[in-house]
């Protein structure tokens, strides 16, 4: 618990200066970010072994996904030539590498996860910069889902919520999606303003849920690979996709409802 509460000062001391200051510092976090978060899953996989040559590869690939298109302005866009150019590079070379244990399965493994890594890295910058203060209210919600449902059910947990993550219980699950939508729901009305406040508490559920999922969806490929974390680099919290696992799918969601809504 003391790690923890250590590594959560760490995160804060580095993420506020990053929100305040933003521009081109917050780019730049994400895009390193981005490149650890890839190593994670790279090595997570002891199935698949990529070669360095071809690790570097997928770094350089995310970096140009990430900034790619990233405008003041939310779209669903992307250019084809960047993710031409990123699946050429990430399954061609399995034909030349293959003697080296590098085929085919490894090639699209490397290239889902490239593309996954770069899109996820490159909305996060594509919100930030349409609206930092949309961002810190899908920042809440992520945030808010995770520290709430975790001290539910830690306090009134008696049900498991998935044989995914033993640990996570339903209580908790509930405790963490009405605080991180009340809280959510308060900064919104407040600081960015609503005409609808039952859709955005609408809003506000989904959202929470969504992060949930995704705290679920990496908890599965953690379980799947045998490991308790993707790395140790934040102490007592493990790695950067221990922390962004809802968030990623927080602004995920968050992308598809500003469209539809």
């Amino acid at each position: 618990m003391k790690n923890r509460l250590l590594g959560s000062i760490l995160i804060l001391i580095l993420i506020i200066p990053v929100l305040v200051i933003g521009n081109n510092l917050f780019t730049f976090s994400v895009i390193v970010l981005g490149i650890l978060a890839l190593r994670e899953l790279i090595n997570c996989n002891k199935d698949i072994k990529i070669p360095m040559i071809m690790q570097i590869i997928s770094y350089i690939c995310e970096v140009i996904i990430c900034i790619s298109n990233s405008y003041s302005s939310i779209s669903l866009s992307l250019d084809y030539y960047v993710l031409a150019l990123c699946l050429v590079l990430t399954l061609l070379p399995s034909i030349f590498l293959y003697k080296k244990n590098y085929g085919a399965k490894e090639a699209m493994y490397l290239s889902f996860i490239t593309l996954f890594i770069g899109l996820c890295s490159n909305m996060n910058i594509m919100v930030f910069k349409y609206n930092k203060m949309f961002y810190i209210y899908l920042l809440l919600i992520s945030i808010c889902t995770d520290v709430f449902a975790f001290l539910g059910g830690k306090l009134l947990g008696k049900h498991k919520l998935s044989k995914i993550s033993p640990k996570k219980t339903i209580e908790g699950s509930v405790i963490g999606i009405v605080v991180a939508t009340i809280i959510g729901t308060i900064y919104y009305f407040n600081i960015i303003g609503s005409s609808n406040i039952f859709l955005l508490i609408i809003v506000s559920i989904v959202l929470s849920i969504a992060g949930e999922m995704g705290d679920l969806f990496f908890s599965l490929i953690k379980r799947e690979n045998n490991i308790k974390d993707y790395s140790n680099i934040i102490p007592g919290h493990g790695g950067i996709l221990d922390r962004v696992d809802s968030l990623t799918f927080v602004i995920l969601v968050a992308v598809i409802l500003v469209r539809l809504l």
